[in-house]
């Protein structure tokens, strides 16, 4: 297990320091018939064929869900403001390899869509996402908790699935890495917008509390956030391209990617003990 501590290391130190966040009345709302049948459509992976498809399906999900403050929705916050800044720069080509740059996008999001819709329909989700719907759901857990319930199953597990399944290759690292540095630039208006809705402030969530704000001071606002959510993105990519390696058995690197995904969920848990989370 204490292989895993240099890749979890930048997400506790980010999360440990971040103060204890405040919890809404109601976390899950049951929908009158059309609303379920809205979100259902929605959801529906089906409906996703290039990744710019996925943008107006997002917006309509986390407008039904934060409209009742319901818990689900955070991530669906997370995800429309991080498809707002990324569609606009695949539909423009900005990337050496933009085919692949799409294709790893869209795989990654008809994940969460996947078990979005599969959680609405009573179907079994995959372990992770049950984890999130279970946190979501359970009103004596932190609107922060449950975003990192989604975090934790999408970039730790679902991440590499993507990767894998868009044929990725080491010569897409830099527009792998120019996508996350891309998305770093939504801290703010996401931190706001999950304010509006929750009424929780997520900024020490996104930024290194006290070392953090030393990191910003010196090179600028969001520094300290780019530098986590790159590394834990390049572990993904490195377990991704594991799977994709015919020399490498896929079982062993889906349990270590598992292994780290429940190290992680251990820790937060105590972190959410200490109210910390």
């Amino acid at each position: 297990m204490k292989r895993h501590y240099r890749y979890l290391a930048p997400l506790l130190f980010f999360i440990c320091l971040s103060p204890a966040l405040s919890q809404a009345e109601s976390c899950r709302h049951t929908f009158s018939a059309d609303e379920y049948q809205a979100l259902l459509f929605h959801s529906n992976p089906d409906n996703v064929q290039t990744f710019s498809d996925a943008l107006p399906h997002i917006r309509e999900i986390e407008e039904l869900f934060t409209r009742y403050g319901d818990h689900r929705g955070v991530f669906a916050i997370f995800y429309r403001n991080i498809l707002e800044t990324a569609v606009p720069e695949i539909e423009q080509g900005n990337f050496k390899f933009n085919g692949w740059s799409e294709e790893v996008s869209r795989q990654f999001v008809l994940r969460y869509m996947d078990n979005l819709h599969r959680h609405l329909l009573g179907q079994p989700v995959t372990e992770s996402w049950h984890n999130f719907y279970l946190i979501s759901g359970d009103c004596s857990r932190s609107v922060g908790r449950a975003a990192a319930a989604a975090l934790t199953a999408h970039l730790t597990l679902d991440f590499p699935e993507a990767i894998n399944d868009a044929n990725s290759y080491f010569f897409h690292f830099n527009d792998f890495y120019a996508i996350g540095q891309l998305l770093t630039d939504v801290t703010l208006s996401l931190v706001d917008d999950i304010e509006n809705v929750y009424g929780v402030d997520l900024t020490d969530f996104f930024n290194l509390y006290f070392f953090g704000e030393a990191i910003d001071q010196q090179y600028g606002d969001g520094v300290s956030s780019e530098i986590l959510f790159q590394s834990v993105r390049i572990t993904s990519w490195s377990h991704g391209l594991s799977l994709r390696a015919r020399w490498i058995d896929n079982g062993k690197t889906r349990q270590a990617m598992r292994n780290l995904w429940l190290f992680e969920e251990h820790n937060l848990d105590i972190l959410e003990s200490l109210n910390k989370l």
